[in-house]
């Protein structure tokens, strides 16, 4: 049988992903239990195609400041209530009637509906029903009994088609909304004469705001309301409200500064866009008042506007043209943006500036660090400043620069001090000069004389000296006077440096950044002018550094590390190199970067899967059962022929899934938030599921050796698991027997030996399977590519069948055929038997043909027979003298599964964990149970009983 999900008619006429609307969901509740709203609410999350997060009873802050931060957002939100309403947002007793964070929501147009008691009760004090009377504004509004029934109407029908009707304790009273601003936009359930009704949405024709009831009756209903408000969402809400609107998320974003003088305008479109109109200008109101777009009629969301002027601010708008059939015209926001500018400050270490002499507390980088600066006026603190010692015969000032750079331009704050002005401490004239080596220099054009500060904290203005691009990676001022012309002493209070960003920067991953692809695609922003770019990349530092690393040429600012054949888990350092043949310089050498290349490469982890198309795990991963067409996936698939079926069984009433999620989301390994079920049932021969990669993959990369799977049997399971990697198929074997892995409640780990086997740079297919009699269930999770074996933490029996075994006690009470040593022979359909459970202690001792172990858990097997039987505690000891003992006492404790209010099912593992700290290693072992399930009951039995080691 196929699988279709549910019916949703939004998916027959049109996508919702991009819809504007965000939902929140409160489970606490009157009338039904938190949990029963958990999971409707859960299964709300998992149906809708967009954001919604659900709040429990404890998070009514939470909820409080989320419905704020959707007021005045300008779209239609959704809350969803389970029958109380959050005092965070509407007080108890109605002590607010007017102003609360709920009605100011619901006033700015958007929705809130109720699934239990009262819309807005508080029980304490109780609201009634004058919580909805305040936030509707409609005194005496009442959705009071008597009960009436309720049938689905044409809408609901249309809507909602799980809809089937019901008995509501709390309808809507229609003739109530006469004479109001409120009216019912969409009934989906009503009763006989047309009066009351439920399922069911309001609107306020004045402001917007919508509220909505959905089974407001003593009942869970979980099933139902996962269904019909999920249905109403997608199939009425999404496409009713918002269903058109603005461009939004502009990149880049609105008041982004330094952006690329040659970048692309993109935006995320409104819901329903035929074509895109740009406005485009050097002024808000140019681009508010524009009748003309800039560039009309855009079928993609982006737009090129050309190379724009460094530091300048421009501003843009995007008006979205519906694809309806009268094209409707939704104006965009206006935003803007600031261009980078033509230079950026070059930072300079304090050691890096000399001078030919200091006073001893004015030494030459405390013109580098800010100190001579307040905001951007000259400081008047002399200690701020550097001075020259007195007298200094040849004064100079030198810097340097971490590398070489083109400079552009460099500030100049003159000496400052209170005394400044009859004292003139500060530089007069100066030739200032460069160098790339620190041995040849060369000097600017003309000397240059320095403005004379007067020692005021009002003087704000620096001197501009240009450099007009040398490139250089020293600069030195030698100081030909002061302004003062008496005292051979020389001050000067802040330098700044501006150079074109000539040099690769802003790496993306960013340095330092851990769990790199191997062959990942790294990228930079380029330098000012590179016509090509060399990219180096090293385990040694150095090598990069001096350039003497192996490196790739790219004509573009990425390029993929694969070409440099990376190890996993290693640390690599790299480093660009911009070229440009038609500059004086033509290579700029760019600053080392570090990166941590990934302990493990992901083949699946089996996270991004959801119950909804196109995302459903087995629309990747092909079963036996297939998928029907939709949206999209034009051509439905029927499916692979075999007995395999991957998910939970979500669509079936009887399924203990119903409802619920394809994927496992309680059952993973540890980190994971969900696992993929794999039902299997080889009546047919064989069961597998095949995932086809779009793009071929190359499982060498990194050093790849091991194919590595993480998995979890069941107890019953039989068959044997193998793969196939392409064409290349491996059995799985844990050294004991091809199926016993499967045949564990515990999760394992497969490596898989890819050494020596074809194929692997050009893999197409990967095939789970099970062959041979048998059917169950298996548990995958991370499949992962790694450079050795992962050995996860599993617990393996200590037992086998045939092991040294007696009773305890060792009497000989039990059936011919249910006698002790079939409590460790791998086969739960057999069970040990002793008829003096009721009166003492009964189990079995054991010698473990593997030797001397270190025990840290335990697993039971319920057997064939009345539950009354089963036994819910344990004593475990164990012995290095001999199997008659003496024994020390390791672990006792509670079965919890065992004991239960429900009872345990027959020939089925205990699934709570029932494991111990234990570090001493036994030769034998004893296990037995003094309490049974049953009070009066006088015969103990167990299937299975293994005995854990890790």
């Amino acid at each position: 049988m196929k699988k279709f999900g549910l019916i949703l008619v939004a998916v027959l006429m049109c996508s919702t992903q991009a819809m504007a609307i965000d939902i929140a969901c409160s489970t606490q509740v009157s009338w039904w239990g938190e949990a029963d709203a958990t999971t409707v609410m859960e299964n709300i999350r998992d149906r809708v195609p967009v954001s919604v997060e659900i709040f429990s009873s404890t998070q009514d802050a939470a909820l409080a400041d989320w419905l704020v931060a959707h007021t005045g957002n300008g779209q239609s939100d959704l809350l969803i209530l389970s029958g109380r309403v959050p005092t965070s947002i509407y007080t108890g007793g109605n002590a607010q009637p007017d102003g609360s964070i709920a009605e100011l929501f619901l006033d700015d147009g958007n929705c809130i509906i109720n699934t239990g008691d009262w819309f807005f009760y508080v029980s304490n004090p109780n609201n009634a029903g004058d919580g909805l009377a305040n936030l509707m504004d409609v005194p005496g509004i009442s959705m009071a009994e008597p009960i009436v029934a309720v049938t689905p109407t044409e809408d609901g029908q249309l809507y909602t088609p799980s809809f089937a009707g019901f008995s509501p304790s709390r309808p809507w009273h229609l003739e109530q909304l006469d004479g109001t601003d409120w009216t019912a936009e969409l009934i989906m359930g009503i009763n006989a004469d047309g009066t009351r009704a439920d399922p069911a949405i309001l609107v306020n024709t004045v402001t917007g705001a919508r509220v909505g009831s959905f089974f407001q009756v003593a009942a869970a209903l979980v099933n139902e309301k996962s269904d019909v408000i999920s249905e109403w969402i997608n199939n009425w809400y999404l496409l009713n409200v918002n269903p058109a609107g603005p461009a939004r998320d502009p990149k880049p974003a609105a008041g982004d500064v330094d952006v690329l003088r040659d970048g692309v305008l993109t935006w995320t479109p409104g819901p329903y866009p035929g074509t895109h109109n740009v406005y485009f200008g050097e002024s808000y109101e140019d681009v508010n008042s524009m009748t003309a777009p800039t560039a009309s009629g855009l079928t993609e969301a982006s737009f090129t506007p050309g190379r724009l002027e460094f530091e300048k601010t421009y501003f843009w708008r995007v008006d979205e043209v519906n694809a309806s059939p009268d094209k409707t015209v939704y104006q965009g926001k206006i935003w803007s943006f600031e261009v980078e500018p033509y230079s950026i400050q070059i930072p300079i270490d304090v050691n890096n500036a000399t001078a030919s002499t200091s006073a001893p507390k004015n030494l030459p980088g405390l013109t580098v660090d800010g100190s001579g600066l307040v905001g951007n006026a000259h400081s008047t603190i002399s200690e701020t400043m550097w001075l020259s010692a007195m007298p200094d015969l040849a004064p100079w000032l030198m810097y340097e620069f971490d590398r070489l750079e083109e400079l552009d331009k460099m500030l100049i704050w003159n000496s400052n001090s209170a005394s400044e002005g009859f004292v003139g401490w500060g530089i007069k004239d100066v030739t200032i000069e460069y160098s790339s080596d620190g041995v040849e220099w060369t000097a600017l054009a003309e000397p240059t004389q320095l403005d004379r500060a007067p020692g005021l904290a009002t003087f704000d203005t620096p001197q501009a000296v240009d450099f007009g691009g040398v490139s250089a990676k020293y600069v030195k001022l030698n100081i030909q006077n002061n302004w003062g012309g008496i005292l051979m002493q020389y001050g000067l209070s802040e330098v700044q440096f501006y150079g074109v960003p000539v040099h690769a920067r802003e790496p993306i991953p960013a340095s330092g950044s851990a769990d790199v692809r191997p062959d990942a695609v790294v990228a930079w922003r380029a330098g000012r002018e590179a016509g090509q770019h060399t990219v180096y990349v090293s385990d040694d530092a150095n090598a990069v550094a001096d350039g003497s690393a192996t490196s790739i040429s790219s004509a573009t600012n990425s390029a993929s590390l694969k070409p440099f054949d990376l190890a996993m888990s290693e640390t690599y350092y790299w480093r660009v190199d911009e070229v440009n043949d038609a500059e004086a310089t033509i290579v700029w050498a760019g600053p080392v970067w570090s990166l941590n290349t990934a302990t493990s490469l992901i083949v699946d982890d089996f996270e991004s899967y959801t119950n909804l198309s196109p995302d459903r795990p087995f629309q990747t991963w092909l079963d036996g059962y297939g998928y029907s067409a939709d949206e999209y996936f034009p051509v439905d698939y029927p499916g692979n022929g075999t007995g395999a079926g991957i998910g939970h069984d979500i669509w079936s009433p009887s399924s203990p899934y119903f409802n619920g999620k394809i994927m496992e989301t309680v059952d993973t390994i540890a980190g994971s938030g969900q696992s993929m079920p794999f039902y299997y049932d080889n009546a047919g021969g064989t069961s597998q599921t095949v995932r086809t990669f779009a793009a071929p993959q190359d499982w060498t990369v990194g050093g790849a050796k091991v194919l590595s799977i993480a998995f979890r049997g069941q107890a019953g399971n039989t068959g044997t698991l193998f793969l196939m990697i392409n064409s290349t198929k491996v059995v799985y074997s844990d050294g004991v027997s091809p199926f016993s892995g499967i045949g564990r409640a515990l999760w394992q780990t497969w490596n898989i030996d890819l050494t020596g086997m074809s194929g692997l740079q050009n893999v197409t297919k990967l095939t789970l399977g099970v062959e041979g009699n048998g059917s169950g269930m298996i548990l995958f999770d991370d499949i992962l590519l790694v450079a050795e074996p992962i050995e996860m933490i599993i617990s393996k029996d200590v037992t086998t069948p045939g092991d040294e075994l007696f009773g305890v006690p060792n009497d000989g009470d039990w059936p011919a055929g249910e006698y002790p040593a079939l409590a460790i022979d791998n086969d739960e359909t057999t069970k040990f038997l002793h008829r003096q459970g009721g009166a003492m202690p009964t189990g079995f001792q054991v010698t473990p043909s593997v030797g001397a172990t270190v025990v840290t858990g335990l697993t039971f097997t319920t057997a064939n027979d009345t539950p009354t039987r089963d036994p819910i505690t344990f004593e475990l000891s164990g012995s290095n003298t001999s199997i008659d003992g003496p024994y020390e006492t390791i672990a006792s404790g509670n079965i919890v599964d065992f004991a239960g209010a429900t009872e345990w099912p027959r020939f089925t593992q205990n699934t709570t964990p029932i494991t111990f700290n234990n570090t001493k290693s036994y030769k034998h072992y004893q296990i037995v149970f003094p309490t049974l399930r049953g009070a009066a009951e006088t015969l103990m039995q167990i299937a299975e009983v293994e005995l854990l080691t890790q």
